[in-house]
């Protein structure tokens, strides 16, 4: 046997070997999910921590939450849009103003403007509708949590300024849907005061079909017609919707979410817990001073706290310890070295 075709038996063998392993893990994750809806072994959870990243997709992959989990990244991906597109509208209000302010009357071409604001606006609504979808979507994957979503959409979408950015996207006359209102108001000494709207256009929008009674009835209870405090209110709406749906529905108390969420926290932990390991191996044989190095591996809010303790007192060590490894998958002789290198003698 050639030395090319040894390595390559070696491989293989190695790779049976891993499959195997993650073949048996998942089988004892399919028993403990199926009778407790999580992991309640703690050295069925190292295991996963230890595993190579092949088998902690395959293991994700196969989680009962996982379709909780691919909803919700729908709904942050479209909800990041919806802010960039809300973003992208405060900058086309703030350039219009900047131009007004700095340019004569004469110099400005408002329907150049208008028509800006009209496609950003548009593509707001467009994201808006993207988000809805992606709730839906949600909602196909997680349908329990439909009666607690509908409480909190009414609760949250209360004015109709979401039903003004929906009907925004279907209406058939975007080209003269807004009007920019530049306002100058000049006294003695060439002083100029500026103010600048980009508002929706009265004229076209009650005269218009695109637009139903119940919209346009939000419209004439509105304190402005401006598009950004409408933009600005449906964002901040979406907003608060996001913030409290996973409480309200029930998934952040959700056993098996709570349990994949402990997974990825797994992985994180022994990382860090490994190169604790590696740094140990350089300071312990030289007893190296840990707190010279310490501001290195924790935040400034961290060091405060942890300077609270009595330097080399157990309970500032396992303070330290905590922060890394909030779930205790260390090993008791990694705790030991850290005692010896902090030279905990209060043990």
């Amino acid at each position: 046997m050639t030395g090319e075709n040894s390595l390559a038996g070696i491989v293989h063998m190695m790779n049976g070997q891993q499959s195997r392993e993650k073949l048996k893990l998942l089988e004892e994750l399919r028993g403990s999910w199926s009778n407790y809806g999580e992991i309640r072994d703690k050295s069925l959870l190292k295991k996963i921590a230890f595993c190579n990243i092949e088998t902690l997709d395959a293991v994700l992959a196969e989680h009962p939450s996982r379709p909780t989990v691919v909803g919700l990244e729908g709904v942050n991906s479209a909800f990041v849009l919806l802010e960039l597109s809300r973003d992208a509208f405060i900058e086309i209000c703030g350039a219009f103003h900047g131009r007004v302010l700095h340019d004569s009357q004469n110099d400005l071409s408002m329907d150049l403007w208008r028509k800006r604001a009209t496609k950003e606006a548009f593509t707001y609504s467009v994201a808006a509708e993207s988000l809805v979808q992606a709730y839906r979507h949600l909602l196909s994957k997680v349908p329990v949590i439909k009666g607690h979503y509908d409480i909190l959409k009414a609760e949250v979408f209360n004015d109709g300024t979401d039903k003004i950015i929906k009907c925004l996207r279907n209406a058939n006359n975007h080209d003269g849907i807004f009007e920019t209102v530049p306002n100058y108001k000049i006294e003695l000494g060439d002083k100029r005061t500026v103010s600048t709207q980009i508002c929706f256009a009265k004229k076209e929008v009650f005269g218009s079909h695109s637009w139903s009674k119940k919209v346009l009835a939000h419209f004439e209870q509105s304190p402005s017609l401006e598009v950004i405090y409408f933009l600005n209110n449906h964002f901040e709406q979406a907003k608060k919707f996001k913030r409290l749906l996973p409480h309200r529905t029930g998934i952040d108390t959700d056993v098996s979410y709570r349990d994949y969420r402990r997974i990825l926290l797994a992985n994180k932990t022994q990382s860090q817990i490994m190169w604790v390991g590696v740094l140990l191996q350089q300071a312990l044989p030289k007893m190296l001073d840990p707190y010279e190095y310490i501001e290195r591996h924790f935040t400034v809010a961290e060091l405060e706290n942890i300077y609270s303790f009595k330097n080399g007192s157990k309970e500032q060590v396992d303070y330290m310890i905590s922060l890394r490894d909030p779930i205790g998958l260390i090993d008791e002789k990694t705790v030991d070295d850290l005692y010896k290198i902090f030279r905990v003698n209060d043990r």
